[in-house]
């Protein structure tokens, strides 16, 4: 495995963490507004 490969798979795997506190956050906010 490459640095780069290690990098991206490091990288997707952020992106998958953050997109999910994303979605969490988003879904916190909309369940106040309710």
């Amino acid at each position: 495995m490459t640095g780069r490969e290690m990098i991206s798979a490091q990288t997707m795997r952020y992106g998958l963490a953050g997109k999910g506190q994303f979605l969490n956050w988003i879904g916190a906010k909309r369940y106040e507004a309710l």
